[in-house]
């Protein structure tokens, strides 16, 4: 039996931060969307990097075994 491939939403990078809308002009609005997005990003890109670590290195050992 072949391994099954990834669903390719999960293989995808992560989705675009949020951009600071143009009605927004003070330093405390700009600083709290970087704050978002800081958080938002590097959330992802873990969630992201975790799950494709644990399938490439769960494709390897099947691999291996057959």
């Amino acid at each position: 039996m072949a391994w099954p491939e990834a669903p390719s939403s999960l293989t995808e990078p992560a989705e675009n931060l949020d951009p600071l809308p143009a009605d927004k002009k003070t330093l405390a609005d700009l600083i709290q969307n970087a704050n978002e997005n800081f958080g938002k990003y590097y959330q992802l890109k873990e969630k992201y990097e975790a799950w494709q670590d644990w399938y490439n290195t769960q494709k390897q050992i099947y691999e291996s075994v057959k």
